[in-house]
């Protein structure tokens, strides 16, 4: 679903989609499931070394992006994006408007410590689950990016953590932070509903004839806890469905019904592209008639 919502919403189709399974050694049945949908779709399939496995989720995940640079990434010309495979495309992503090319060197969720609005100073560093290169051969001593977590003064930070230090190497690099409004365990919304009501009136009518979307952003009061642990990433851009890993231990239950709801909210962003595509062709084909008869 996540390449289905690529192909839908990023610009003519314009990339090459590749997965990198990081699956567990003792779950070959896993790595096994990843690769054969891969080859189903056509896509690339990388296998990440289990050498690279820490008995640590977020320097195991930080060990596994600076591999994926350094052997991967930084062998590509022009733009790399860094994309969790539980993140899902539900509008069209122009880049123009969303991370200009005159401006910015990197895109990221910021990530910040300690969380609370406190006097500073603040930790900030790039969240490796969504950053964007804008070109990555031109991002200087990209061989010293370090994404492990560690503890930088009295905060402890996770997978990225390390990249605060180059941030402070280079302050010239121009790193843009993309809204991520989080809809956290305790029900809050602020986010998601600023995002909203920051909407075109087009852009509201379209999450109204989307039910799961917006349940998503405007839930009943008996859908609340983790059931909506959930994050929309821009402006009502790209939803994420968030500790895809379960490390925040929801119940199977609650898990389904959450997945149902995030599945139905792209689906319907998905059929809702389809019908403008049609409409758009058929505006199109009406024009060049339109010059035909003209002509003749």
């Amino acid at each position: 679903m996540n390449y289905a919502s690529a192909l839908a919403f990023l610009p003519n189709n314009s990339f090459e989609y590749v997965v990198f399974d990081h699956s567990f050694r003792d779950k070959p049945q896993i790595a096994d499931d990843i690769k054969k949908l891969c080859d189903k779709l056509q896509v690339k399939y990388i296998r990440v070394p289990y050498t690279l496995q820490i008995n640590h989720p977020s320097n195991s995940h930080g060990s596994v992006v600076h591999w994926i640079i350094q052997e991967h990434a930084s062998k590509h010309k022009g733009r790399v994006w860094f994309l969790d495979v539980d993140m899902f495309f539900i509008n069209d992503w122009v880049w123009e408007d969303v991370m200009p090319i005159a401006k910015y060197d990197i895109m990221t969720v910021w990530q910040r410590r300690p969380h609370e609005h406190k006097l500073g100073p603040y930790i900030f560093y790039i969240w490796p689950n969504f950053i964007i290169f804008q070109n990555i051969q031109s991002i200087p001593d990209l061989n010293k990016m370090r994404w492990k977590s560690v503890r930088i003064g009295n905060s402890d930070v996770d997978s990225g953590g390390e990249s605060y230090y180059w941030i402070k190497e280079h302050p010239l690099i121009r790193i843009k932070g993309i809204w991520n409004a989080q809809c956290d365990i305790h029900g809050d919304r602020s986010g998601c509903q600023e995002q909203y009501q920051r909407q075109s009136p087009e852009m509201i009518e379209r999450i109204h004839q989307n039910p799961d979307l917006y349940e998503l952003i405007w839930p009943n009061v008996s859908n609340k806890g983790k059931l909506n642990d959930h994050g929309i990433i821009g402006d009502i851009l790209i939803l994420h469905y968030r500790a895809g890993s379960n490390w925040n231990g929801i119940s199977k239950e609650a898990s389904d019904k959450k997945w149902a709801r995030i599945q139905g909210a792209v689906q319907n962003a998905l059929k809702d592209k389809r019908k403008r595509n049609e409409e758009q062709l058929f505006r199109y084909n009406a024009c060049l008639q339109r010059l035909r008869n003209r002509q003749n």
